[in-house]
Parts: structure tokens; C-alpha cells; sequence
């Protein structure tokens, strides 16, 4: 993957993140709430890893083929996102008990994926300023 690329895929990644959260507050229901807010965090994550071709994949099937366990090999593997583990963690398992368990999250629930959310998204947003400039004409 060229550097166009790369940054082509990053680029659609932080703006599904920003459309994810954005959606999390037109729904409704918390479960589907919490669900948008994880994968919101899953697209930062997958921003990054754009950087590393051979975890990413080159190809799409490549791409179809990753799993939680490989992203959060990687969160766990890189210097940078070392630092968002335990808030993915956290969002990551809400996100499943919302998702696969008979469950019904509440109120407490939603603010700790707010929370967890905030503290991933606040920390991309802090180290990584460039990726969050929104091109002219795409304010929120």
C-alpha cells in the first residue's frame, strides 16, 4: 500500500469513527448506542493501523479476515494505543453484552461507553492532531 493509500484509508476511517458517534446520538435504544460507540473507537483504531500493512491487510479479503483478537493484538503491540487498552477493553465488552447477551444495558451503562469512548477518542485526538482537521465545508 502506497502512501496515498494509506492515507486514503485513514482518512476513511476517522470520518466513519466521527459519523458513528455522530449517529450514537440520533438512536435510541442504549444497546445499539453503545454498539455505534465502539465501533466508533474500532475505526480510530484501524486509522492507526493503516501504518502497518501486514497487520492491516493489503487486500480487502486480507482486511475481511481480521478479528478482535488481531486488533487488539495490535493496541496491545503498539507504543502508541498501549495507552487505550483498558478503555477499548471496556467498550468492547459492553459492546458484546449488548450486542449477543439477554441484557439490558442502562443508564449506568452508557456512561461508562461514554466515558471509555471519551478517553480513546480524547487520546487519538491528542496524539494524533492532524488526522482530526476537517477539510473546509465538513464542520460539524
Amino acid at each position: 500500500m502506497n502512501r496515498a493509500e494509506s492515507e486514503r484509508y485513514r482518512q476513511f476511517h476517522v470520518e466513519r469513527s466521527w459519523e458513528n458517534e455522530r449517529v450514537t446520538s440520533q438512536i435510541e435504544p442504549i444497546h445499539w448506542k453503545i454498539t455505534m460507540l465502539f465501533y466508533s473507537a474500532v475505526h480510530l483504531v484501524l486509522a492507526k493501523m493503516v501504518e502497518s500493512p501486514l497487520r492491516y491487510g493489503e487486500t480487502q479479503e486480507e482486511r475481511a479476515r481480521r478479528t478482535h483478537d488481531d486488533i487488539f493484538g495490535y493496541i496491545r503491540d503498539d507504543k502508541y494505543l498501549i495507552k487505550i487498552y483498558r478503555p477499548y477493553n471496556v467498550l468492547f465488552r459492553l459492546s458484546r453484552r449488548a450486542r449477543y447477551d439477554v441484557w439490558k444495558p442502562g443508564d449506568h451503562d452508557m456512561k461508562n461507553a461514554e466515558k471509555a469512548f471519551g478517553q480513546v477518542r480524547d487520546y487519538f485526538i491528542k496524539t494524533f492532531p492532524n488526522w482530526f482537521k476537517r477539510p473546509r465545508g465538513k464542520e460539524a
